[in-house]
């Protein structure tokens, strides 16, 4: 039996925090899914491979305390790191480990420029 994928429009924090390491997710419009790697209180990272390259996104748990570009007040976030020319390698789990540690410490944060609001959230648990 496959399971399906469980849909949640306009994720809380508590919806976010059934997410696990190794769940397959889906955000708003994505057509592909995107494996999760790490989860910590407030984020979670999700990694797949395109065309040999990792394609990953960061999810922050709590609402957007502000609106700018495509982020939303009150909605969760979605998007990459705000390093310019990257400073992990999303296929290396003590990278990913690093990253999700920088980001619950305030050292690394998500991209104003390249995040999104959250709206809906498709996932499949392991």
């Amino acid at each position: 039996m496959t399971k399906e994928y469980i849909t949640v429009v306009r994720p809380s924090k508590e919806d976010l925090d059934k997410i696990k390491v190794g769940d397959l997710v889906k955000c708003n419009d994505w057509g592909q899914p995107l494996t999760v790697k790490a989860v910590s209180d407030n984020y979670f990272i999700m990694v797949r491979n395109c065309f040999g390259k990792p394609l990953y996104s960061i999810c922050e748990k709590t609402p957007s305390a502000f609106s700018k570009n495509s982020i939303v007040e009150s909605y969760p976030t979605i998007g990459t790191d705000f390093w310019i020319f990257g400073k992990f390698d999303y296929f290396d789990q003590d990278d990913i480990n690093q990253c999700i540690a920088e980001l619950e410490s305030g050292k690394t944060e998500l991209s104003v420029r390249s995040s999104c609001a959250l709206k809906i959230i498709h996932y499949k648990q392991k």
